[in-house]
This record gives structure tokens, C-alpha cells and sequence, in this order.
């Protein structure tokens, strides 16, 4: 089954994406993880409207997935649990499993109520482009964890 990591913002040459893709390069076969980039809202005067402008093409592009939302108030899981949830997921699942990480306004109130779950990466407010980072050294840490692999330890 095929997962998705879903990230508003042009995939510009910034040290953090650059990063964040070398996780994601090295993630073993069994979570290999392909990213979809959505266009950035040029709106500035309302960010509401930006986000639903982006919510919109997130949603386009996830139509067929099961959603996880990447959100401050969703669910804390430890790294064990995140592997685990991804797995299982993976494997009940038909359908493409989709991590979404919204934009600088955040995803839109469409997106979160259309997500299946919503997890959090941390109570602190992250950037998306440090979320992105977190998440796939997450996801890298996931396949490691369940080949039994040394990097977790």
C-alpha cells in the first residue's frame, strides 16, 4: 500500500527538505513514502482563505486515501506506537494512507474535518518545513522499528 506524505509548499532547495527527503530516500521498503507537494496560497490578507484554497487541492489529491491529519490537538504517539499505527493502517487499509502537514495558515477546517485521525508531532507549534523534517525522520525511525533494525535503540 502506498504512503503519501502530503506538504503545502513549493519544494524549494532549503536545508530542511533536503533533509527530510534523505530520511524519507532511506526508508526501508516497507514504509517507502512518496511526497506530494501542494502549491502554496499566494493569499497573505486572510490566512483562513488561504488554507481552504490549499484544502482544497490537499483534498483533490488524497480523494482515495485514508487522511491522517498532522495537527497540534491530534493524538501524541510515541515512536513505537507511530510505527505500529502506520503498519496497521498499511495493512487494513485499501486504500493509500496520506499524512498531511498543512501550510503556513495551517490546514483548513474542510481537510481536518474530512481526515480520518489526527495525530500530533509535538504540543509545540512547528513550521511546516520542520514538521516535514520530524515527520519523515519519523517515519524513517517506523521502518526501522519494525525490521528491528539498530537506529531506534
Amino acid at each position: 500500500m502506498r504512503l503519501l506524505v502530503v506538504v503545502v509548499g513549493k519544494d524549494q532547495k532549503d536545508t530542511l527538505k533536503e533533509a527530510a527527503h534523505d530520511y524519507l530516500r532511506r526508508t526501508h521498503s516497507r514504509l517507502k513514502a512518496e511526497t506530494v507537494n501542494i502549491r502554496e496560497s499566494k493569499r497573505r490578507d486572510n490566512s483562513e482563505l488561504a488554507s481552504e484554497e490549499e484544502g482544497k487541492e490537499i483534498l483533490r489529491v488524497t480523494e482515495k486515501c485514508y487522511r491522517v491529519a498532522l495537527d497540534v490537538k491530534g493524538k501524541h504517539l510515541s515512536s513505537p506506537e507511530l510505527a505500529y499505527e502506520i503498519q496497521k493502517l498499511l495493512v487494513e487499509q485499501k486504500q493509500p494512507l496520506a499524512l498531511i502537514i498543512g501550510g503556513a495558515s495551517g490546514l483548513s477546517r474542510s481537510v481536518l474535518k474530512a481526515c480520518h485521525a489526527k495525530w500530533s508531532l509535538s504540543e509545540l507549534t512547528l513550521p511546516h518545513r520542520l514538521a516535514f523534517l520530524v515527520l519523515a525522520e519519523q517515519i524513517y525511525r517506523a521502518g526501522e522499528i519494525l525490521r528491528g533494525g539498530p537506529y531506534h535503540k
